[in-house]
């Protein structure tokens, strides 16, 4: 009767172990799952963010390449500037 018993304690021992095996690898499933969602999301936010590009008029995307290419030339004229300011100042300073 006793190692009746013991042979069942050890099966219900052994259906815990496969039920808490089966029960980690559904949560990892769901948890790799979520990620996958959640950098799916990710990805599919930008790309609605920058939809709006894809829309453009070819006269609209000719402004705003005129705007880049202004503040490119501004950048470059402040660059210019600050490399002169800097030369003269190392000149003045002795170094």
């Amino acid at each position: 009767m006793v190692a009746e018993l013991e042979a069942d304690l050890q099966a219900e021992r052994a259906k815990l172990r496969a039920i808490t095996v089966e029960r980690n690898r559904e949560l990892h499933g769901k948890e790799d799952i979520a990620a996958s969602l959640q950098r799916t999301q990710g990805v599919c936010s930008y790309v609605l963010s920058q939809t709006h590009l894809l829309r453009m008029s070819p006269q609209d995307m000719d402004l705003v390449k005129e705007q880049l290419r202004k503040y490119k030339q501004e950048n470059y004229e402040l660059e210019s500037e600050l490399r002169c300011k800097w030369r003269c100042s190392l000149a003045t300073s002795g170094r």
